[in-house]
């Protein structure tokens, strides 16, 4: 056998990575209902017409679902709640820093790195990180949306135009 891969399997076995990218992975799971539900509670501070949304689903969905999927989204696109989005703020914060945080152990074992950061550093190195990625995807999100805006808006148009 190849000693450089034996060396490598028995690095892999020892770190525990399946372990490990479940416990991530849980974490990150956990993080996306919270975040949907922030994107769901921003959705009416832009002043979105959704007569055009609404005549687009009555078109495309059947009559029995789109009742109920018509009241949702006049919902979700009229009436912000301020305190959905605390709570879903704040749950999405510390799912994803639970998440980092399990990611920071998984490397230190793989690594063989002892645990040189107490509970709170930890947990503060993992709030940050938290902070610094959602900053980053809003700012590209953000960018993109501005930046793509109108050529997505000429690619939306053919595809309705098509679909008429």
């Amino acid at each position: 056998e190849w000693p450089p891969l034996q060396v490598y399997l028995k690095h892999y076995r020892s770190a525990e990575v399946d372990l490990s990218a479940i416990a991530v992975a849980y974490y990150l799971l956990l993080t996306a209902f919270p975040l949907i539900v922030i994107a769901a509670n921003i959705f009416p501070y832009f002043n979105i017409n959704i007569t055009d949304l609404l005549a687009l689903m009555k078109q495309n969905l059947p009559s029995n679902i789109y009742k109920s999927v018509s009241a949702i989204t006049i919902n979700i696109f009229s009436k912000p709640s301020s305190s959905v989005l605390g709570v879903a703020t704040l749950t999405g914060l510390l799912t994803m820093t639970k998440s980092l945080t399990s990611l920071q152990k998984a490397i230190n074992k793989a690594y063989g790195v002892s645990q040189h950061r107490d509970f709170v550093i930890g947990r503060l190195v993992g709030v940050l990180a938290s902070l610094l990625i959602l900053f980053l995807l809003t700012f590209v999100l953000l960018f993109s949306t501005f930046y793509y805006k109108k050529r997505f808006q000429q690619t939306f148009m053919v595809i309705i135009l098509e679909k008429i």
